[in-house]
């Protein structure tokens, strides 16, 4: 290596000879990974000939690995080279390892990663093992080897003397020499002692030490104890978004480079993990620093285009049927007409023929000089047989009886008129009359007696916001104010635990809820939220619970304040064929006091509904699956009056703002699932119409000689338009207010196959099932199976009957489709999910062709369902 020095200080006098031997040493160098430290890569003409040769190597290294995970993670990976070039192509900015070779002095082929070691940590991801991506004891890391460089964070470096291949896929090279900090864009896990590149869409900068919490921010490992000397290193890890969340760029910032992060600009978003900034579509708005784009205008628009678009089809429908109809009754006219002219002309022609034959007979007989025998009884003949060819034409009259076909007349009967109107009048005795009257002033007066305790309590409210010291005595003092009972719940040492399997769903949560204020619990999915809830609550199912429950410092049993107590779950508990009122009005009536008075009651109620602001929609009906009613957000507001409608000391809320969102970590199934049953139930119920009500016609009118196939095609057809459209309307509300990261043809293709799929199902039962029994059937079969689909595939008999599921293959396809716009620094958490779930990335198309086949299969027995059920 001294000629390699001499070269470098020999280029400095600008020699171009020297310089192509310094390149061909450079050449030799850099693929064995050996520089020694030298500050002589800080020369400008040096370090980009340097950073292009680490470049090139440290490129077919990862493009070995690439090949490794596309040979071993077929299911996740579409596209190699498409998946390696936006995770790995470093060459618009190669910036972050020119900055590393110069920390390093030129060190940095010995340090980055082998091939090996590389599959090493992403084995680790793959295996079957309850802790994926613990790495395993290795020659470099293990009980007796232990060296800063096993530390997250840090690297360590190679024997001088030892050459590295860093495309050598088999052994580990002996790392223990030189442990420093990760450089800037790599990252160096527990357990190896060499550095990885960040993927693109991730931010890895140097970490920094936070005093208050002893955390290496923004990264969450501490230094290890009994190294005083050891600092915080780069980053240490690269997995799934819920284990390394902190790597991954933030939403509403775009990491164009591994160490550089962009806040997002005002018209453009930036989603979490992304390199560039997207700019927003025409008719949406983009704040600053958005992850999203604002699309609910536009989705309100695309809505209402598609319901203008409906009611013009439909009014035009109707338009072009009665033009049509016109045209066909003035065709009729004129053929009417002219099959009369027609028939007159035959009449005139026979008549004209008959008349000339008379004459030429009277002729002949009047030249031949011979007398006709019975003249008079000969014309008489003539005369009848006229008169019944005449009779035996057809008639034709202008009557209105005759063109009923044409202009079709009605009747109309007095007398039913007469009949109604003629009614007995509703009027009563005057003793009725004013009892009644007395009713409606006490009900009016119940109500004036309500309306002006809100207003006083709203006036007291303004009042109290700016409190003085004459204020709180007046506050203090005043006597129709009612009290409630202050309750403190307090719990140490809480812990739930599963009768069944004995797994803990809780373990030692000790909190405190104080009177008076709002607490609330935060985690992320499945972190024991409604857990905790329930078990505060009383209504852990199901459970052993142990611990200490205090309630105001004492231990007390929660049951025992059960009706001051109020528990709002995550799930609609409303009636859906009654009004919000009256919803409320029963659990009122249920809950509240029975002494107590009618009054007020009636206060309760209307307090509950003009707090949640539920005045507009109180007399409206709550609604159901098939009944149109309130909105989602005023259905979740009348879920929380139920419960305030009692008036209870402490109130537990399960996810009261919940709805429906798309998660990055599960490529949006859940809204996906909701999205399959909802739209099951919305289509199967309606397919249902198709035979169900027409069954017994069509069997009357098939014994005449219509065509079964003809039949059924035809209604099939009809429904084709529903196919196309329903997915249409819903794709504008879901996709709009989602913002799922497919597009929005991606989408609309699944949901036409899924409903093709549930409309044949929906067919074969309204054929082979009773009404009631149809109805029934389509509400379940959704649910169970989706439910079915869902669940965990730990054995084979599992898996064979998710594959019968219909909503397995459609919920597939979403979050296939979805899964494929996921990449860079999300591959980790592309195939950690898609293996989660048994799916595969290629399989999109047989998805697709699955749902059409149960639709065509489907079909197919209901079909023959239909030919059998007639012969019997």
């Amino acid at each position: 290596l001294l000629n390699f020095k001499m070269s470098v200080n020999r280029l400095k006098h600008g020699s171009n000879l020297r310089l192509v031997l310094l390149v061909l040493w450079l050449v030799c160098y850099v693929s064995y990974g050996q520089f020694e430290d030298t500050n002589d890569f800080n020369n400008p003409a040096v370090l980009p000939l340097v950073t292009q040769m680490v470049y090139r190597s440290l490129s077919n290294s990862t493009a070995a690995l690439n090949q490794e995970l596309a040979t071993r993670a077929k299911f996740c990976v579409k596209d190699p080279d498409a998946d390696w070039n936006k995770a790995f192509n470093f060459s618009t900015n190669l910036d972050f390892l020119s900055s590393c070779i110069q920390k390093t002095k030129g060190d940095i082929g010995r340090r980055m990663c082998t091939a090996a070691e590389m599959k090493f940590y992403l084995n680790a991801f793959f295996s079957k093992t309850n802790n994926p991506g613990y790495l395993q004891p290795n020659g470099n890391c293990n009980l007796t080897s232990w060296v800063s460089g096993c530390e997250p964070g840090w690297a360590c470096s190679v024997d001088p003397n030892e050459q590295v291949d860093l495309q050598n896929s088999k052994d580990f090279p002996e790392r223990t020499r030189n442990c420093m900090s990760c450089c800037e864009g790599f990252f160096c896990p527990r357990g190896l002692t060499c550095m990885i590149p960040c993927p693109l869409g991730a931010h890895c900068p140097l970490a920094t030490l936070n005093k208050t919490t002893s955390l290496c921010q923004p990264y969450t490992y501490q230094l290890p104890p009994g190294q005083p000397n050891h600092t915080c290193g780069g980053a240490n890890v690269w997995a799934d978004i819920r284990s390394s969340g902190e790597v991954f760029c933030s939403a509403g910032s775009y990491c164009p480079t591994t160490t550089r992060k962009v806040p997002c600009d005002s018209g453009h978003y930036c989603r979490m993990g992304s390199t560039s900034e997207k700019p927003c579509f025409k008719l949406t708005s983009c704040n600053p620093n958005t992850a999203n784009q604002n699309m609910h205008a536009l989705g309100v628009m695309v809505i209402c285009g598609v319901v203008t678009i409906l009611l013009i089809i439909y009014n035009c429908s109707d338009q072009i049927l009665t033009t049509r109809e016109r045209r066909q009754a003035k065709s009729r006219e004129a053929a009417v007409k002219k099959a009369k002219a027609n028939q007159r002309w035959k009449v005139a022609r026979t008549a004209a023929t008959k008349h000339v034959t008379e004459i030429r007979a009277q002729i002949t007989r009047t030249f031949s000089g011979k007398k006709p025998n019975n003249d008079g009884e000969t014309h008489k003949m003539l005369a009848r047989g006229y008169s019944s060819e005449v009779e035996d034409l057809p008639k034709y009259s202008s009557s209105p009886a005759s063109s009923s076909a044409v202009q079709p007349t009605f009747e109309i009967e007095d007398d039913a008129t007469a009949g109604s109107i003629e009614r007995p009048s509703a009027t009563t005795t005057g003793g009725k009359r004013g009892k009644g009257h007395r009713i409606k002033k006490s009900q009016s007066q119940i109500l004036r007696y309500a309306y002006n305790q809100i207003e006083k309590e709203k006036a007291r409210e303004v009042e109290n916001r700016n409190l003085t010291f004459s204020g709180i005595v007046n506050m203090a003092t005043y006597s129709e104010m009612k009290k409630r009972t202050l309750m403190e719940l307090s719990f140490k040492d809480l812990t739930l635990t599963l009768k069944s399997n004995g797994k803990h769903l809780l373990r030692c949560v000790t909190g405190s809820m104080k009177p008076g204020r709002i607490t609330a619990v935060m985690g992320p999915s499945g972190a024991g939220k409604t857990s905790l809830l329930s078990a505060l609550a009383g209504k852990a199912v199901g459970c052993k619970l142990s611990g200490l429950i205090l309630i105001n410092g004492k231990e007390l049993s929660i049951h025992s304040y059960k009706k001051i107590i109020g528990f709002v779950p995550q799930d609609d508990i409303v009636h859906g064929n009654l009004t919000v009122e009256e919803n409320i009005w029963f659990h009122a009536n249920c809950r509240l006091p029975a002494g107590q008075s009618k009054a007020d009651k009636v206060l309760v109620v209307e307090r509950v509904i003009d707090s949640l602001g539920l005045q507009a929609v109180r007399s409206s009906l709550v609604g159901t699956v098939e009944k149109r009613g309130i909105s989602g957000g005023q259905r979740k507001r009348v879920n929380v009056g139920l419960e305030m409608a009692m008036e209870p000391s402490i109130l537990f809320l399960d996810e009261p703002t919940s709805g429906l969102d798309t998660s990055d970590e599960s490529f949006g199934a859940p809204g996906y699932t909701y999205t399959i049953i909802a739209v099951s139930l919305l289509c199967k119920i309606a397919a249902l119409r198709s035979f169900s009500l027409d069954k017994l016609h069509y069997w009357r009118e098939s014994a005449s000689g219509m065509s079964s196939l003809a039949c059924f095609l035809a209604k099939d057809t009809m429904d084709c338009f529903n196919t196309l459209v329903k997915p249409l309307v819903y794709l504008s509300m879901f996709y709009f207010f989602t913002n799922p990261r497919s597009t929005f043809f991606d989408n609309y293709i699944v949901l036409v196959c899924l409903v093709y799929c549930v409309t044949g199902i929906a067919y074969a039962l309204a054929i082979f099932l009773q009404p009631g029994s149809a109805q029934l059937f389509s509400v379940l079969l959704p649910v169970v199976l989706t439910l079915v689909a869902t669940q965990p595939k730990d054995s084979e008999a599992m898996k064979i009957i998710a594959d019968l599921c219909y909503p397995k293959w459609a919920l597939q396809a979403f979050v296939i489709g979805n899964a494929q716009k996921y990449y860079g620094v999300w591959m980790i958490t592309r195939c950690g999910s898609l293996m989660k779930s048994g799916y595969d990335i290629n399989e999109w198309n047989l998805c697709i062709m699955i749902l059409i086949l149960i639709g065509g299969v489907t079909r197919m027995i209901a079909f023959v369902g239909m030919i059998i059920l007639q012969k019997r």
